[in-house]
């Protein structure tokens, strides 16, 4: 008997119609906008730190095949340093995983500025002659 009278005060409810649902969440939004979103970025922030090393670790999985351990081994291999301009790196957003476009194999680690340089060469190595052979022309005058 007890369930029977469950089921009728749910299906009296105002939510049993899903339009009435509908209207009620947006009101609800309408009126509660600032706090609801400010609630979702506190939420997502306290996620996000407490997963940091899970989401990189699942970045570089997806983008490079290798691992977050496998990446902290070559910076350390590299004494923290780019391959290139022999700069430390200043943070972890300024460490590059450098890869042939073609074969996607690793190369190593270089700094976002040198790891650009590469990308906007094109990877190619007369473009990055001639770029030397230009700023060594204009060294000398």
């Amino acid at each position: 008997m007890k369930s029977m009278i469950g089921i009728f005060l749910r299906s009296n409810n105002m939510y049993s119609n899903i339009e009435k649902r509908r209207e009620y969440y947006r009101r609800y939004y309408a009126k509660n906008k600032d706090r609801l979103k400010e609630s979702k970025s506190r939420r997502w922030k306290r996620h996000y730190q407490a997963h940091k090393d899970d989401h990189a670790n699942r970045e570089l999985k997806r983008k490079f095949g290798i691992t977050l351990e496998q990446k902290t081994q070559m910076l350390i291999s590299q004494d923290n340093r780019c391959v290139i301009c022999k700069n430390m790196f200043k943070d972890s957003n300024d460490v590059c995983v450098d890869h042939d476009h073609t074969s996607n194999k690793i190369r190593q680690l270089l700094c976002r500025k040198c790891n650009v340089m590469l990308g906007y060469a094109n990877d190619n190595v007369l473009i990055l002659s001639e770029a030397i052979n230009y700023l060594n022309k204009w060294r000398a005058i």
